[in-house]
């Protein structure tokens, strides 16, 4: 019983973010900031364990895809509790900051390709 509840509370917490049912500071905060930080520490040393056992290209697909689906499910939270605050200009300041931050990592994934020669 106690494994449901573990899960349920998870989904509630992962659900609860991605409706927008939570506080904006939240979101913004403890999502975007703090938990691209924990993110950020985790693929770090994953890659770093991967690379003394020898296995780079595993890691560096897993670890695309843990970023891609933290990234996603964060972006998409901060949007959607963008307006759970009292001042709502609050909202548009972190819709700014989630567009902006969009547009560089999609710049900066196009450099990264293209000095690895991925694209033409």
């Amino acid at each position: 019983m106690k494994k449901n509840k573990l899960i349920n509370e998870l989904e509630f917490f992962f659900l609860n973010y991605w409706y927008g049912e939570e506080k904006l500071w939240k979101a913004f905060w403890l999502i975007g900031i703090l938990g691209r930080i924990l993110v950020a520490t985790f693929v770090i040393i994953f890659a770093l364990i991967g690379k003394s056992i020898g296995l780079t290209w595993s890691i560096a697909i897993l670890s695309f895809l843990f970023i891609a689906i933290y990234i996603i499910w964060s972006f998409v939270s901060i949007w959607r509790c963008a307006f759970n605050t009292q001042n709502k200009n609050w909202g548009y300041v972190a819709r700014i900051f989630i567009s902006m931050d969009l547009l560089i990592g999609i710049k900066q994934t196009i450099n990264i390709l293209k000095d690895n020669n991925l694209t033409n």
